[in-house]
């Protein structure tokens, strides 16, 4: 399977940064279609995508799930990105890391890796 190169696991055990590679989940979706519609985008992107993709849909997610950002318009689309990722349910193991096996749900992996260094 394809390593995502710009996730990165976070086991404390793990010597150096791997990579996160991408195995089997089932993702059910409880909202309206439009939000559907844009989680099938974010999967797709997740499990399909190069690393230029992902690295683009982290860039976009980004202002949306900052806590820094300011202006009730904005706001009001940083709840509606949180509530679209929520109504998303992930199966454990979305991401396995490629050295320790660390499994982490894919919701989580995009949320805590939203605002890191690269």
């Amino acid at each position: 399977m394809k390593a995502i190169s710009v996730i990165i696991c976070k086991c404390t055990n793990c010597p150096g940064n791997h990579p996160l590679k991408l195995i089997p989940s089932v993702v059910k979706l409880t909202k309206c279609r439009r939000e559907r519609l844009f989680l099938d985008k974010v999967k797709e992107i997740i499990y399909e995508g190069s690393d230029n993709q992902i690295f683009n849909l982290i860039n976009v997610l980004q202002p949306f799930l900052n806590e820094e950002v300011e202006g009730t318009e904005k706001m009001n689309d940083v709840h509606k990105i949180y509530d679209v990722l929520d109504s998303c349910i992930i199966e454990e193991g979305a991401l396995s890391c490629t050295s320790c096996s660390k499994q982490y749900l894919i919701k989580d992996s995009i949320v805590d890796f939203i605002g890191h260094d690269l």
